[in-house]
């Protein structure tokens, strides 16, 4: 017998969850809309959320370069993180201050 693949829509985790991928699903559908009214807050919110995942990334990248055992990849690790959390500082706390300013 050759084994299938059972649609996901037909699971028993989506089926007694249903209510609950519906509610995600409107909210998404309004989110969207909301977006499209106001697109620079909509921008701004998305450049904050950038931002809070360069801040993230960079300590992530810091602790990498802090676990690394060669000290030349150690410090290039721990240097790019210190460019991405101040990058993402900047767009956080300048959403929408343009680049060059």
């Amino acid at each position: 017998m050759e084994p299938t693949i059972e649609p996901y829509a037909e699971t028993p985790a989506f089926k007694s969850n249903w209510g609950l991928w519906l509610a995600v699903g409107a909210v998404m559908i309004i989110a969207g809309i909301a977006a499209l009214v106001a697109s620079v807050a909509a921008t701004i919110a998305v450049a904050v959320v950038l931002g809070v995942a360069l801040i993230a990334s960079g300590i992530v990248q810091i602790g990498m370069g802090l676990r690394e055992r060669s000290w030349r990849y150690g410090l290039l690790f721990s240097l790019w993180g210190i460019v991405e959390i101040v990058i993402g500082a900047v767009v956080v706390f300048h959403p929408a201050a343009p680049p060059w300013c």
